[in-house]
């Protein structure tokens, strides 16, 4: 039985480096019905939700298998994969970081410096955006144009509906 699993297993693997993301995932249903906490199952189905980018998914099985296996780098770096594929760049550099403590790899450290500059630029960014928000505010020549330019806008706009 035990080999017929992992002639099964094999084969949902084999589906998933061609691609056939659909046809591995049937598969790795069939298997997680027998045994819903088989962590590497898990863990191989998370991926590939996260291949077709459906995260949310992907999401709800590598929680699983951290909850089951606490202690692989492997399946915090997917965490962090997954995370930084929906955009939430800090839970992500946590997810890594936790994956480089325990199993470091230079993907991991990679990673690490990838977001850490992208939060880096975001965080410069939206102080330029507030800086340019005060100068804005605190001059009342550029409210007093901006006002007018608006008040046109909205004439013209009323002048449009008029049929």
């Amino acid at each position: 039985m035990v080999n017929k699993e992992v002639n099964i297993k094999e084969l949902a693997n084999k589906y998933n480096k061609l691609g056939n993301y659909e046809k591995s995932i049937q598969i790795y249903n069939e298997i997680l019905k027998k045994d819903i906490n088989n962590y590497e199952i898990l863990s191989n189905r998370s991926v590939t939700y996260f291949k077709l980018e459906l995260y949310d998914l992907a999401l709800y099985d590598i929680i699983k298998v951290i909850k089951i296996k606490p202690n692989i780098g492997k399946s915090w770096g997917i965490l962090g994969g997954i995370l930084y594929g929906k955009s939430k760049l800090e839970d992500s550099l946590i997810s890594y970081n936790k994956a480089n403590e325990l199993e470091p790899l230079e993907i991991y450290t990679q990673m690490i410096e990838l977001i850490k500059n992208q939060i880096k630029n975001k965080n410069n960014k939206n102080i330029l955006i507030n800086n340019l928000v005060e100068c804005v505010v605190s001059n009342p020549n550029i409210i007093k144009k901006l006002t007018n330019i608006i008040l046109v806008i909205n004439q013209k706009q009323l002048k449009f509906h008029h049929y």
